[in-house]
């Protein structure tokens, strides 16, 4: 079972595809999108400032140093696909896998791709080094504009006082933010190549901030989860949730089992794994960075359907080097004995 927008492919057909983008929308020579498409499809669309990743027309737009990439993976019950190409190198991988781990195969050819291209090009960092915006106009931990990102942002970031020192926890990392003023707004600077920014205040939340990494060109955003503790209201703690309350076992593409859901409440306040949810109507909700969910309170304990351990797992690959193809299979055991 796949999705509803998605196609099947074998590897020769993919590494044609490939092909496609690595030569700007040409097959054999001949133009099959016009320029203007071929470029939307390879640009992200709506980029913050700096950024050099995102998501295009159907495909995600990368880079490394001066080296961009163009990927997309995919997937369904009992498989996962895989590709990334270089233009300017000539160079794509498609990986397609009869297991549910496969990606983890991709992943470990971008690194040994990149690795490559960090050892012939050399140190990328000096020049990302400067922001983005000019540094002349610094504001104070107390200033309006910033005490007002305080907060618990996503699951695992935190900007806040810490010891004395206003800055960012992300995970177990804990980084001093220095603000400054660029074009009436606050922005933060932590680390050697990070700027933080806020986007405006939604339907009276504070909006979500802005990661940019200048070295890679990545962004990452952070949905505004609640607010510091001694600025936070309990909610309604509605009787009419308590069938709701419990562990839930979710199913991975409507079949096999995916992972655990704990449905509590928390200073009156229901919580999907300690994620905050807002009721809309009574038995759907909604999480802080705006996915719907639904409780009617009878269907936790969902049947649980593992893989066969011993069934082989495939990886098929195909390499794509300056237009000539080669086919790779590689065989090996099951990675894991249940899904996680």
């Amino acid at each position: 079972m796949g999705m509803k927008d998605s196609a099947f492919a074998n590897l020769p057909d993919m590494a044609r595809y490939l092909m496609f983008h690595i030569n700007e929308g040409r097959v054999d020579g001949r133009p099959l999108l016009g320029d203007d498409l071929i470029r939307a499809m390879h640009a992200a669309a709506f980029p913050e400032t700096g950024q050099a990743h995102g998501y295009g027309l159907g495909i995600q737009v990368g880079r490394f140093g001066p080296e961009v990439s163009y990927s997309h993976g995919g997937g369904g019950y009992g498989f996962t696909s895989f590709m990334i190409m270089y233009p300017s190198l000539k160079l794509g991988v498609v990986v397609l896998s009869n297991s549910t781990f496969g990606g983890s195969c991709g992943n470990k050819i971008v690194s040994l791709i990149e690795g490559r291209l960090e050892q012939s090009l050399g140190p990328q960092g000096p020049a990302h080094e400067k922001p983005s915006f000019e540094t002349t106009k610094p504001l104070a931990a107390g200033d309006p504009r910033v005490a007002r990102l305080a907060g618990f942002y996503g699951p695992n970031v935190v900007v806040g006082p810490k010891d004395g020192v206003f800055g960012i926890s992300i995970g177990e990392a804990f980084y001093p933010l220095t603000f400054y003023e660029d074009r009436g707004e606050a922005v933060g600077l932590f680390g050697k190549y990070s700027e933080l920014r806020a986007k405006p205040a939604l339907l009276g939340r504070p909006g979500s901030l802005v990661h940019l990494n200048r070295l890679s060109g990545t962004v990452s955003y952070y949905d505004f989860h609640k607010p510091p503790k001694e600025a936070d209201a309990p909610g309604p703690g509605k009787a009419d949730w308590a069938p709701f309350l419990g562990t839930y076992r979710t199913l991975m593409w409507g079949r096999a089992f995916g992972s655990l859901i704990t449905v509590t409440v928390s200073d009156g306040r229901l919580t999907l794994n300690g994620m905050r949810c807002d009721e809309h109507e009574p038995g759907l909700f909604f999480t802080y960075d705006g996915e719907a969910v639904g409780l009617p309170g009878d269907d936790r304990d969902l049947p649980q359907h593992p893989p066969n351990p011993d069934k082989a797992v495939v990886f098929a690959l195909a390499l794509v080097r300056r237009q000539a193809m080669v086919i790779y299979y590689v065989f090996g055991t099951a990675i894991s004995p249940h899904l996680s």
